[in-house]
């Protein structure tokens, strides 16, 4: 999801928005709770949930090992 949705005085995506844009995204995932809130989940697994206000999706790990490694590019050239 891009940063284009609704913005919160802390300067963020809407949370509520996102967690909208995504249940309609994800419409075959099951909703249910984990930690005491809402949460998405695929194959009986959480790969989203609200925290303190926030979004927080799960990435696959191929994905977070690309981002680490394109993290890591952009540090050595500053």
């Amino acid at each position: 999801m891009s940063g284009a949705g609704p913005r919160t005085d802390r300067g963020g995506a809407d949370p509520e928005a996102g967690w909208s844009a995504l249940r309609a995204a994800m419409g075959d995932a099951a909703e249910s709770r984990a930690f005491g809130a809402r949460a998405l989940l695929s194959e009986g697994r959480v790969f989203a949930l609200p925290v303190d206000g926030r979004l927080v999706v799960k990435l696959p790990a191929t994905r977070v090992a690309a981002l680490a490694e394109e993290a890591r590019r952009f540090a050595e050239r500053a």
